[in-house]
């Protein structure tokens, strides 16, 4: 029997925040201090942090700290304010402790933001959980799991809860088609085929399984089912867990359309979520932005720059039009 499947796109893309060539982190250092002290000109931040890499960003922190004694997050976040002011303190975290944010913030307060939660924990392999777990226990006294159990609840906190253990398995991992077509069983017979959702056999895979894997399953599902698994997901499910699984089918079939789809509904409509937009562009532009923008462009019939441009205003708008690659 044939042991091949239709290859998920790459995962590593085309970033269109890149590092600099020539970096001098000292120099950087010495015009962020200018702007800190005396200037405060959005301009300058921008043409330093705007084209500097995560890494780079990192190394000017340090070096800043080296030469003044003082932390430069909170030395910018003392003379900013508003959406320049998000879309500044994300960029100069590294990934971990700017995933960590992301999501206590997501559940800080009364509620919590369930659509960034799955975003983070979806999107992320086991290496990068823990190093967010570590962050996160490590800066706010809890540990992710205990903090996903206080707000969440309900079949859609056990999906979470297991997203957060970082126990999928790599993307680089060989994708076995025999046990895929296992999966695909277990999965049907879960569902379809029982009565009522064994809804611990369809966690257990979606939040194991490396995202190649899943893309299999998933097809392999199709070919003993009359449904496709987001048909079977709809038919089965209800509520949050519904949700949640459909968000890690969606992104398991098209990781750059997942968050084309993500980038314009920040944008859609009255308003613009500028949280999500600014989350969605800092966490993809050093990953896939190249990708993401033409899965934009063919899905929305519109340009990432276009609706940015008519979205939002002044030093946002040209910092977030730099990180995508867009003229400014």
């Amino acid at each position: 029997m044939a042991t091949t499947y239709t290859p998920l796109a790459e995962k590593q893309g085309i970033p269109t925040c890149k590092p600099a060539p020539n970096f001098s982190p000292e120099k950087d250092a010495e015009a962020l201090y200018e702007v800190v002290n005396k200037s405060k000109s959005k301009d300058a931040i921008i043409n330093v942090i705007a084209y500097r890499s995560t890494a780079q960003r990192q190394e000017i922190r340090t070096i800043y700290k080296q030469m003044y004694g003082r932390d430069l997050i909170e030395e910018l976040d003392n003379v900013l304010g508003g959406t320049f002011q998000r879309i500044v303190m994300a960029s100069m975290r590294d990934e971990a402790e700017r995933d960590a944010h992301i999501l206590y913030k997501a559940m800080k307060g009364v509620g919590y933001d369930e659509e960034t939660l799955l975003e983070i924990l979806i999107s992320r392999e086991g290496a990068q959980i823990e190093a967010i777990g570590r962050f996160y226990f490590g800066t706010y006294g809890i540990s992710l799991e205990d903090a996903i159990l206080s707000e969440a609840s309900g079949q859609i906190q056990k999906l979470l809860v297991g997203l957060a253990q970082g126990n999928r398995t790599p993307y680089e991992t060989k994708v076995d088609v025999l046990k895929c077509r296992k999966d695909a069983q277990v999965l049907l017979d879960g569902g379809e085929k029982s009565w009522g959702t064994e809804k611990s056999q369809f966690r257990k895979i979606l939040c194991v399984r490396s995202i190649p894997q899943l893309n299999c399953i998933f097809q392999e599902y199709s070919k003993i089912c009359k449904y496709t698994i987001g048909e079977s997901i709809k038919r089965e499910m209800s509520g949050h867990l519904k949700k949640g699984c459909e968000y890690i089918v969606k992104y398991a079939q098209d990781p750059h359309e997942f968050f084309a789809g993500v980038l314009y509904k920040s944008m859609k409509g009255m308003g613009t979520n500028d949280r999500k937009l600014t989350r969605t562009v800092v966490t993809r532009c050093e990953v896939d932005m190249f990708e993401l923008k033409d899965a934009f462009l063919r899905l929305y019939g519109k340009t990432v720059g276009d609706m940015i441009t008519g979205d939002c205003s002044g030093s946002y708008r040209r910092i977030l039009l730099i990180l995508c690659g867009e003229p400014n």
